[in-house]
């Protein structure tokens, strides 16, 4: 080699050693790998990091010599930003933690393309710890000097090192004015020096202080602070003290002025008190006077089973209500009394709404209303609206009368006589009816017999014709007699009349059994309970509600023909069974209109578990689930106005249930139909 290629080498040597030097002391990591992530090289400061030699890092993966971070979740290798640049051939940066230490680094790995695929990626890594506890720093320091509260940092002697703009504002003195110094220069002389020895003798200890004193602004005027005083203690030492003001002297002013009310007020409430107590004792005999009559009003009214509401005329506000109220309306007196009538009765129909809600030009009136249960039940009342005065202010009494059972008793008794004297009527009609019906088919009888006579003749003579015709004797008589005989058609009557006296008969006799049901259906019984034929009864009044039912339905009778008689009052049977057939068809006519199709009512009777079972189905529109608890209640009807009372069932179950002992039961599908299941007592005595 010659001098000059010896010299160039040297200089070489001579400058990468410089620059190895140059990187090795600059603080960023510098690194150098292959395509592959493999470590080539590195400066003195990646290996001051890891605290290793150098020559046992190289031929190392990055990823493993370098493992990072990101918010506290270790990143994958293949997330490296290494790895990154190797597979996205394009340079990446970011800021990452080290796994293995509480460093943050801001990593920049540079993608370099190399000739032949000879690629290298270079990384500098930076250690950016302090820099974002410097940051914080920044951040706490900000959050210091902008908080409302003033704030002042003093070193271990209690002198002044810091404050706050707030601290500048409450006291007057500046950071130079007071740097340096004690907080003495804010006494007032205000406190006693026992006050300030056990302040100092607490936070020494390494304890929190607080307190409210009295100290005095730069300007000499005095205020009144809340101090709260924070001894910093570090290896076992207090370093520092961080106190904390807050200014009350507007605090302490008010307090100041509401104890001087206070005391004014006390000595207006004594001397108040002392003129109250004869006011009271006055009072309180007038009350307990007032009291009493109004314990015996609410026995009265309790007694007499009435429900009464007062309530404060102006907002009709409830105060007061007694327990029938409470049960009719589902109340609980405790939550109801206080609250507006509006808001109480917001959930009940309008009927009930303006029964109870009601103003003063009802005063001293009285209806009989329909009204809605707390239950969802329907009740008559009757209704009176009275004044009242409770402790000298007016006030409005509603008081119900529950009267439903009197109108039950009302809408009995009136069905009671129209049966009654319709049954007369009808048994009337139907003697009036029995004897030329009788006439009529004696007269049938008669002459289809006298006809069947008259044919044989007729027969008879036909023959003898004949014969005149075949030895041709009397050709004009026979003449006359044919055209007699085609003239009157007797080849059609010959076919014709008996079928004819058939239906002619047929109809004589669905009179007779129409007029024996409506006796039987009209007899008013003796009011004692007899054996009952329940089938012939269910026989009987299917015949005189045939009108009702035969246009949209047809009736389906499966009746146990060995059902033994039950024990019962046929009269009224015959009125719940009249009930439950012509509802079963106005449900099927509400369904069907007027399409032609007709339903089905299915009339079913046997013996279960020791006693007769009747069931009443119909194909109609059904009955919805939350109405099918209330259809045996008094006026509740689900047909249209005009349709139905709401009183049939009603009637039925008492009849049922209350005279009978038996069952009385719903079970419906909306749009499918209902079913009324009865269940009555057999007879037990001798038939």
């Amino acid at each position: 080699m010659s001098q000059d290629c010896q010299a160039l080498v040297k200089e070489l040597r001579e400058v990468m050693g410089h620059m190895e030097m140059a990187l090795g002391a600059i603080d960023e990591a510098i690194l150098w790998t292959d395509g592959a992530g493999t470590l080539r090289w590195c400066n003195q400061t990646f290996v001051n990091w890891l605290d290793r030699s150098r020559i046992m890092l190289l031929g190392k993966p990055i990823t493993e010599l370098l493992p990072l971070a990101v918010r506290g979740q270790d990143l994958p290798e293949s997330a490296h930003p290494v790895s990154q640049a190797i597979e996205s051939r394009v340079s990446q940066q970011g800021d990452y933690s080290s796994r293995e230490s509480a460093r943050l680094f801001r990593i920049h790995a540079a993608f370099i393309e190399g000739a032949d695929g000879d690629d290298s990626v270079v990384v500098v890594a930076r250690d950016i710890s302090r820099e974002k506890e410097f940051e914080e720093y920044r951040l706490q320091s900000a959050a210091l000097a902008a908080t409302v509260n003033a704030i002042a940092i003093l070193d271990g002697e209690g002198n002044i090192q810091w404050v706050n703009q707030a601290f500048v504002d409450m006291t007057g003195y500046t950071l130079r004015e007071v740097h340096g110094q004690s907080l003495r220069v804010l006494r007032s002389g205000k406190q006693p020096e026992a006050f300030y020895e056990d302040l100092w003798s607490t936070i020494l200890s390494g304890k929190n202080w607080a307190g409210d004193l009295i100290n005095k602004h730069k300007n000499g005027t005095l205020y009144n602070e809340h101090q709260t005083v924070t001894p910093i203690v570090y290896d076992g030492a207090v370093t520092h003290f961080i106190a904390v003001k807050q200014d009350i002297t507007l605090r302490k002013q008010q307090e100041e002025e509401l104890r001087q009310l206070n005391e004014e007020l006390e000595s207006r409430i004594e001397e108040r008190t002392r003129h109250l107590a004869r006011e009271v004792e006055e009072r309180r005999l007038a009350e307990s006077a007032v009291r009493e009559g109004e314990r015996l009003l609410q026995s009265l009214l309790n007694g007499l089973g009435a429900a009464f509401l007062i309530f404060e005329p102006k907002t009709m506000t409830l105060v007061e209500m007694n327990s029938i109220a409470e049960a009719m309306f589902g109340f609980v007196q405790e939550a109801a009394i206080g609250r507006l009538c509006d808001d109480l009765f917001a959930a009940f129909d309008e009927k009930t709404f303006q029964c109870v809600c009601v103003s003063r030009e009802l005063l001293d009136t009285n209806d009989e209303i329909l009204i809605q249960t707390g239950e969802g039940g329907s009740i008559f009342v009757e209704r009176h609206v009275q004044s009242t005065q409770i402790q000298g202010k007016d006030h409005l009494a509603v008081v119900l009368f529950d009267v439903t059972e009197r109108k039950s008793l009302e809408r009995q008794l009136s069905v009671a006589q129209k049966l009654e004297s319709i049954g007369h009527l009808a048994s009337g009609i139907a003697h009036e009816i029995n004897t030329p019906t009788q006439y009529v088919g004696d007269s049938i009888q008669f002459t289809s017999e006298a006809v069947e006579d008259l044919m044989e003749i007729i027969n008879a003579y036909a023959g003898l014709a004949q014969q005149c015709r075949e030895q041709k004797i009397l050709p004009e008589q026979i003449e006359i007699i044919d055209a007699a005989l085609e003239e009157g058609d007797m080849e059609f009557l010959a076919e014709e009349l008996p079928s004819a006296f058939v239906r002619a008969a047929d109809g004589v006799s669905r009179i007779s059994e129409i007029v024996k049901a409506m006796r039987t259906f009209s007899h008013p019984g003796s009011g004692e309970f007899q054996p009952v034929n329940l089938n012939e009864t269910i026989r009987t009044t299917l015949t005189v509600a045939r009108n009702e039912w035969k246009y949209v339905a047809d009736v389906d009778e499966q009746l146990d023909p060995n059902l033994p008689f039950i024990k019962g009052l046929s009269g009224e049977l015959n009125q719940v069974i009249l009930n439950l057939v012509v509802n079963a068809a106005h449900a099927i006519e509400e369904k069907v209109t007027d399409s032609g199709v007709k339903g089905t009512i299915t009339v079913k009777t046997r013996e279960v578990d020791g006693r007769a079972e009747m069931v009443i189905e119909d194909t109609g529109v059904g009955i919805h689930p939350e109405k099918i608890t209330r259809i045996f209640d008094p006026f509740f009807t689900t047909k249209e106005v005009g349709k139905g009372s709401g009183q049939g069932l009603a009637i039925a179950h008492d009849v049922i249930v209350g005279k009978h002992g038996g069952t009385l039961n719903a079970e419906s599908t909306p749009g499918e139909g209902t079913a009324f299941i009865v269940t009555l007592d057999f007879y037990g005595g001798d038939m």
